[in-house]
C-alpha cells in the first residue's frame, strides 16, 4: 500500500535526524481513551442493530479492569469475529487495535436452528448406526411420523458443529432427541498455560465436546484471530473462549524494534530499543542508545512500529 522510497539508516543517520529534523521531538499522545462503560455501550447498540433485537436484550458483561480500549485516531467500529456471535470485536480501523467484548443475547445463547422449531425436526437420509457422526448432507427436514420421545429439533450440524449418534436410526420419521448429541469442536488445553502465552500453541488441542453447556463466548479453531496471547492462565482441561484472549505483545521491553520513520515521501527504518512492552497498534516509547533521545511509536506488527509524529 506505500508508494515511497525506502531506505535504512543506522545509529549516525539517527543521531542526524534527531539533531536536524524537529518534527521528531513532537510525539506526545493527543488521544484520549474512550471509557470501558463507553465501549459496553457502543458494542451493545452494535450487536442490536445486527440482530434486529431490542437493545434491553443485549448484555455486554463488566470488562476486565485490566482491559484497555483501543487507541484510535479515528472511531472505533465493531465486527463479528468468530461465528458463534458470542462476541464482538472493537478495532482501530486504521491500525486494527483491537479489544474482545463478550456479549449475550436472551434468549439466544445456543446455535440458531434456521427455523427448525416450526417444523417436525429432521430425519435422516440412510440407516446409520451408533457411534456414526451426522454432516448437514445426512439429514433433510422430517416428514414422516413424529417419534414417541421428542424429536431433536437443534441446528442442522454445520462449520464447528456435528451430531453424534447414540443410538441407531432409520429413514422415514424424525430423529429421537435422545438419539443424538449436538458436539462442537473447541481448542482444550492439555497442560497449564501461563498469561501472555502467544496463540496457537502446540498444548491447546482440538477436541469434540459436548456443545450443551458451553459458555456462549466459546471459540472453535477456525475462529481464533491471529496475533493473540492468553489474558489469563489456562489449567488442563480449560475450553479456550474469547474471554481469555488479549493482543500479543509483539514488541517487549528492553529488545531491539524495526521503527518506520516518515520524512516527506521518505520512509527511513532505525533500530531502536523499546522501553515499553506493546501489542498491535499500542504505543510504546523507543529510544537510540547513541543520543538518550526518545520517541513515540505505533506497534504494527513483531518487532516492528512506526513513528507516531
Amino acid at each position: 500500500m506505500r508508494c515511497f522510497d525506502r531506505s535504512t539508516i543506522g545509529r549516525a543517520g539517527l543521531v542526524c535526524l534527531f539533531f536536524f529534523a524537529p518534527w521528531l521531538r513532537c510525539y506526545a499522545q493527543p488521544l484520549d481513551a474512550l471509557s470501558l462503560e463507553a465501549l459496553r455501550d457502543a458494542a451493545g447498540d452494535f450487536v442490536a442493530q445486527e440482530l434486529s433485537v431490542a437493545r434491553s436484550e443485549v448484555l455486554v458483561p463488566v470488562l476486565d479492569r485490566r482491559a484497555r480500549p483501543p487507541v484510535c485516531s479515528e472511531p472505533l467500529a465493531f465486527r463479528w469475529p468468530f461465528s458463534s456471535k458470542g462476541t464482538v470485536e472493537a478495532f482501530c480501523p486504521s491500525t486494527d487495535a483491537r479489544l474482545f467484548l463478550r456479549v449475550i443475547v436472551k434468549g439466544a445463547s445456543g446455535p440458531r436452528s434456521d427455523g427448525v422449531g416450526r417444523q417436525l425436526g429432521w430425519q435422516v437420509v440412510k440407516p446409520v448406526e451408533a457411534g456414526a457422526v451426522l454432516s448437514g448432507e445426512d439429514l433433510e427436514p422430517a416428514h414422516g411420523p413424529t417419534p414417541e420421545l421428542s424429536p431433536y429439533r437443534g441446528p442442522k450440524p454445520q462449520e464447528s458443529f456435528r451430531l453424534k449418534v447414540l443410538t441407531p436410526i432409520q429413514p422415514g420419521e424424525a430423529i429421537p432427541a435422545k438419539a443424538v448429541r449436538l458436539e462442537r469442536k473447541v481448542l482444550r488445553a492439555e497442560a497449564s498455560l501461563a498469561a501472555q502465552l502467544r496463540l496457537p500453541h502446540p498444548q491447546l488441542k482440538e477436541s469434540w465436546v459436548p456443545a450443551e453447556g458451553l459458555a456462549g463466548d466459546t471459540l472453535s479453531p477456525e475462529d481464533l484471530p491471529q496475533l493473540v496471547a492468553l489474558a489469563r492462565p489456562l489449567r488442563p482441561g480449560a475450553i479456550l473462549r474469547s474471554s481469555d484472549l488479549s493482543s500479543a505483545v509483539l514488541v517487549e521491553k528492553g529488545t531491539a524494534v524495526r521503527v518506520a520513520i516518515r520524512q516527506g515521501l521518505m520512509v527511513l527504518e532505525a533500530d531502536l530499543i523499546a522501553e515499553d512492552d506493546g501489542a498491535l497498534g499500542e504505543s510504546v516509547v523507543v529510544l537510540n542508545p547513541e543520543t538518550g533521545r526518545r520517541l513515540r511509536a505505533m506497534v504494527t506488527g513483531p518487532g516492528k512500529a512506526e513513528h507516531q509524529p
